[in-house]
């Protein structure tokens, strides 16, 4: 949410070049937010679904960076892809830790059992 307000504010900062990326990237941002108010209420509620729709959560932010990152270097944004390029990285890591966590761990199953 603070990044999608702060987004907001700079957007008369953003040179005309790029402004159909910020535009693609804010699209993102509040989906990516709707998405992680919905897996969040899942997770609080202990809801069975809640670590599938973390694991979907967690793809579809990677995939959205990765079409953010493409699209930011195929636009010669150098700076904005350097910066996507590290966060993608950091997503990817996260998956890479917390999705085997979520799919095999008996404290996981114990958690989530509301239907």
């Amino acid at each position: 949410m603070i990044n999608i307000v702060a987004s907001l504010g700079q957007a008369s900062d953003v040179p005309t070049r790029y402004q159909g990326i910020f535009i693609i990237s804010l699209l993102c941002d509040i989906g990516l937010t709707a998405f992680l108010i919905y897996a969040a209420v899942l997770f609080f509620g202990k809801r069975r679904d809640a670590p599938g729709t973390i694991i979907a959560f967690m793809i579809v932010g990677i995939v959205a960076q990765g079409a953010l990152f493409l699209v930011t270097t195929g636009a010669d944004a150098g700076p904005v892809a350097s910066v996507l390029g590290i966060v993608l990285a950091k997503q990817v890591l996260g998956a890479l830790i917390w999705v085997p966590y979520f799919l095999v761990s008996k404290r996981v199953k114990r958690t989530f059992v509301m239907p």
